[in-house]
């Protein structure tokens, strides 16, 4: 978009939580208000790498490439994979050493107490919200005695993850194929998984540990070691198992480095103290937002004409669009780098889940076709990003999931 272009548009005239089932092939959304993807099981933001400028800025920029170059050399051992099970799970002994088994949102409950002791408690918990839940309770009460029966008496603290499936899955041509969410999954039956997956009624994969209903999430690399052999009951690590071998475009690379240029006009366009003065402190969170509708769309074409376009159907009211016209016509420089610093990220990223998706051991896994996992979560240092295919995963999931009318 031109110079000529951004000042044209800024003369135009100037949300309990989202409760996410997929039960099987589908369990219709019955939330309350809509969350987007970026708001994991245990609460912790684990961001896109192209989404980082817009929450840090220049910095974010310098964190997505830092943590896609280390992955380039090899530094690959925290590497999990974003398995795409539903309805998310979690479940232990409390402090009493009573068992737990609940869903994330009365795990986090303020208003009432969310630790299910019985499938009882489940169906009060489900009561409570819109919707007929009947399926869903069901599914709670089959795997309430197998899932008990993999949590030792001396265990105290909670599991967390993901329902994979809670019959065992269907054999086509030799391979178990089940599809809890938007992926379809398949796995070899003359595999060791395969054997486990054909000899258990369920399956979990598990993503990490909290020591109480309080606390920060752990990762746990081998479940199954805290935990009872319940064959009935599979239970899945997300790691991705082998060190991946990454390798990084140069030039690709070379293209992120290169909007850094304009690093200090990036940051004067996202500059806390002056979005506050303006009264635009949600610049930054629109431009996220407005990704996400280009992501409904399926493309991220015309990023910089379509953002002043999408914004009278934001919700933001028409003076504070005009300030943020105004401002980014006072920032053009910074507004144009933070747009080529999202498309140098995600192609770079790209790359990055192509090579991944290779490598990701046994287990088979396609969207509405197309090979490839929801994504992958890596982390170095104290920066953990997620890899995943935005035009095929997420799009799929926003659709299968009817959310078209989320931010229209």
């Amino acid at each position: 978009m031109s110079e000529e272009q951004i000042d044209e548009y800024t003369d135009l005239p100037e949300t309990d939580t989202y409760f996410l089932a997929r039960l099987r092939n589908r369990i219709v959304n019955m939330g309350v208000e809509v969350l987007s993807e970026e708001v994991l099981i245990e609460n912790v933001h684990i961001a896109h790498p192209e989404d980082l400028v817009f929450d840090q800025g220049s910095k974010g920029i310098r964190n997505a490439g830092n943590v896609m170059s280390q992955m380039g050399k090899g530094n690959n051992n925290n590497v999990s994979i974003k398995w795409d099970g539903c309805p998310a799970l979690i479940f232990g002994r409390d402090e009493r050493g009573r068992f737990v088994l609940t869903d994330k949102a009365a795990f986090k409950a303020k208003k009432y107490d969310g630790l299910a002791t019985s499938p009882e408690d489940i169906q009060r918990i489900m009561a409570t919200r819109k919707g007929d839940r009947t399926e869903l309770v069901q599914t709670y009460t089959k795997l309430w005695p197998l899932v008990e029966a993999t949590i030792p008496d001396d265990f105290r603290g909670y599991m967390f993850g993901d329902l994979l499936y809670s019959d065992t899955p269907p054999v086509k041509n030799n391979k178990y194929v089940f599809k809890p969410n938007v992926v379809t999954y398949e796995v070899d039956a003359n595999t060791e998984l395969g054997k486990q997956v054909g000899a258990s009624e369920a399956g979990i994969v598990i993503h990490g540990y909290f020591a109480n209903a309080g606390s920060e999430p752990n990762p746990v690399s081998d479940p199954n070691s805290k935990m009872n052999d319940v064959p009935q009951m599979l239970m899945i690590s997300s790691t991705f198992g082998a060190n991946p071998d990454v390798t990084i475009d140069k030039r690709s690379m070379g293209r992120i480095h290169a909007v850094l240029d304009s690093a200090r006009e990036i940051d004067k366009l996202f500059h806390p103290a002056s979005l506050r003065q303006q009264k635009i402190s949600n610049f930054p969170g629109l431009m996220k937002q407005f990704i996400n509708v280009k992501v409904r769309q399926g493309n991220f074409d015309n990023l910089t004409s379509e953002f002043f376009n999408w914004l009278p159907a934001s919700g933001v009211n028409e003076d504070q669009q005009n300030r943020i016209k105004q401002h980014v016509a006072q920032n053009k420089e910074g507004f144009m780098a933070v747009v080529q610093s999202f498309k140098a990220v995600t192609a770079a990223k790209q790359q990055i889940i192509d090579q991944l998706d290779q490598q990701s051991g046994p287990v088979r896994a396609s969207v509405e076709g197309e090979p490839g996992h929801e994504g992958y979560v890596a982390t170095i240092g104290d920066l953990a990003v997620k890899y995943v295919d935005r035009m095929k995963f997420s799009k799929a999931n926003f659709s299968a999931n009817n959310q078209a009318k989320f931010n229209k």
